[in-house]
């Protein structure tokens, strides 16, 4: 596993749990399977061996499946610049702004569901880390007035 991630990943941010890489694939290619014979009973979510460059997956560790997050993500200009995923902290579920919007997705792409549309400075969008809250820059639409933050409650 430590070849196939150092040859293919650019590594965009590890799970909280540590169990799950967030990722870019860095060149297309092909996961071998790590784990055989497959685990039974794991998450019934297909998934994908066949990576492009470019692409945006997660990588389970402890099932050895990898799920394709965004096809066709922008390579980020510079290692500081913000990403536009991140981990939630409960390592289940991800964090994606786009468009306006701050969504949150399960760890394999599935039960995107929009949690935020208001307005809101693009890339500083933090998750509280026991996972009751995001926290957001916004000016809540007052140009008027300097951006502050705030929290959006999630239950």
């Amino acid at each position: 596993l430590k070849k196939v991630v150092s040859e293919n990943f650019d590594i965009l941010e590890w799970s909280s749990d540590e169990t799950k890489i967030l990722y870019q694939a860095s060149r297309s290619a092909t996961l071998p399977l790590i784990i055989t014979p497959e685990l039974i009973g794991t998450n019934s979510t297909p998934q994908v061996r066949e990576i492009k460059k470019g692409v945006m997956y997660v990588y389970d560790i402890k099932e050895d499946r990898n799920y394709i997050i965004l096809d066709g993500l922008p390579q980020r200009s510079k290692p500081s610049a913000p990403i536009t995923v991140m981990w939630y902290p409960d390592s289940k579920h991800l964090v994606y702004i786009h468009t306006g919007k701050i969504d949150i997705m399960e760890y394999d792409a599935m039960n995107q569901t929009t949690v935020y549309a208001g307005p809101f400075v693009d890339g500083y969008v933090f998750p509280w880390p026991d996972a009751t809250k995001l926290v957001v820059l916004t000016n809540l639409g007052n140009p008027s007035i300097t951006p502050n933050l705030y929290t959006i409650g999630l239950k």
